[in-house]
């Protein structure tokens, strides 16, 4: 699977429902695995680990996030002052980055 394509599904996946303190939740707000089918609300980390078909691609993504934040995924998500628009963009850029390489 494309870096690109993880990180596009990530973010159609945060638009659906997007959630701070947490890796991804149920309907009840339980905290769920990202795979789990009852997830509904992810945050950046469980979007990509939910979007990514193995291991390998999901660190390739969360590297390349990190890389453009400074931070790790969990403490930027969760910061208040991150927005999800910041997420969203950023997300988008590294995405370009990995399309403009053929990833």
């Amino acid at each position: 699977m494309k870096r690109s394509s993880v990180i596009y599904n990530a973010i159609d996946l945060l638009r659906s429902g997007w959630c701070r303190g947490d890796t991804a939740l149920s309907d009840e707000g339980r905290s769920v695995h990202p795979g789990n089918g009852r997830a509904v609300r992810f945050d950046v980390m469980g979007a990509v680990l939910r979007s990514s078909d193995g291991l390998d691609v999901a660190k390739d993504v969360v590297v390349a996030i990190r890389e453009k934040t400074g931070r790790g995924l969990v403490d930027w998500n969760d910061d208040p002052a991150t927005g999800f628009d910041d997420i969203v963009s950023t997300l988008e850029d590294v995405a370009r980055v990995f399309c403009m390489a053929g990833h």
